[in-house]
């Protein structure tokens, strides 16, 4: 018998890093195994529950293919910041949104009673952003302007980055 999953007290801001199950491609949804840093790009809540809209982290870099279209954190300093032991690329092809629950969110090391493991620096702020004006420009999903999936049903409108420099 599995326990059910419980919310986690404190909430995320945007641009937090928290280990998260990010699903794995056609999995349905299920979290998966292992874990992954994700950048918080969208926060939203329904009436069941709070919502993280976050970009999957992964160290397969991809440079040279993925530079423009997607975050990549490969400063010493920042990654120091940041608290990430080696270069992540944030994968803008990989949002989602999953509930603020234990069943995804995973409790950091660093921040115990929290998933939130650091914040991103500044630079990665801005290059996220950057890559948001990017990937409109070319006519790729801008996440969070269009949600993938699409924001879940009830919810009230997300904050997200453009809405946060307003």
């Amino acid at each position: 018998m599995t326990k059910a999953a419980r919310p986690w007290g404190v909430r995320p801001h945007l641009f937090d890093i928290c280990w998260v199950r990010f699903p794995y491609h056609g999995d349905k949804g299920r979290p998966a195994r292992d874990m992954h840093p994700c950048l918080t790009i969208a926060l939203g809540q329904d009436s069941e529950r709070f919502w993280v809209g976050v970009v999957y982290g992964t160290s397969n870099l991809r440079l040279g293919q993925r530079d423009q279209i997607d975050a990549i954190v490969m400063a010493h300093t920042d990654l120091a910041a940041m608290g990430l032991g080696r270069a992540t690329r944030f994968d803008f092809d990989r949002v989602m949104w999953l509930p603020w629950d234990d069943e995804y969110f995973v409790e950091s090391k660093s921040n115990p009673g929290s998933p939130v493991h650091s914040r991103a620096t500044d630079s990665l702020i801005h290059e996220v952003k950057e890559t948001l004006r990017v990937r409109q420009a070319m006519g790729l999903p801008a996440y969070p302007l269009d949600p993938i999936p699409t924001v879940p049903e009830g919810m009230a409108g997300p904050v997200t980055p453009q809405e946060q420099d307003n």
